[in-house]
């Protein structure tokens, strides 16, 4: 009889690491809810609401039309990590997630608004030229055919 500690039936449980869709999406997971974190931690809604409610209630608005937009590009990555992934290619479309959940979560906040829109639009830019240079990727695929 076999049994978990010697080894034996270790083909049958799902292989976990960051080589592998479940540990690509949970670290991916993982460092945009951080990051998303870490940007409400640092913004200071205060002093723009008092200034100006009014732009304060369009930025809000702008913020949530980022979110969708991040959100859409979350469950893109989402999905090409269900396939193989080049290292360099999963780091950056990582990396480029993480900037814009920053981003989105800092224009709700109302702070930092000078960098935030280059941060977020050119994050959304990346994506894009990583998904067209993306070798391996599906729009690759249906490009050379």
């Amino acid at each position: 009889m076999a049994s978990i500690v010697d080894g034996s039936l270790s083909g049958t449980t799902a292989p976990v690491g960051l080589g592998t869709p479940f540990g690509r999406r949970g670290l991916l997971l993982v460092a945009c809810v951080v990051a998303a974190m870490a940007a409400a931690v640092v913004g200071d809604p205060s002093m723009m609401q008092a200034d100006d409610p009014e732009l304060a209630w369009l930025l809000r608005g702008m913020a949530v039309i980022k979110l969708m937009m991040t959100a859409l590009a979350l469950a893109l990555v989402w999905w090409r990590f269900g396939r193989p992934t080049p290292p360099a290619f999963a780091v950056g479309y990582g990396l480029v997630l993480v900037l814009m959940c920053t981003a989105t979560v800092l224009v709700w906040q109302l702070s930092f608004l000078a960098y935030v829109s280059p941060l977020f639009h050119g994050g959304l830019i990346t994506l894009g030229l990583l998904a067209l240079k993306d070798d391996r990727g599906p729009v690759a695929g249906a490009l050379r055919r």
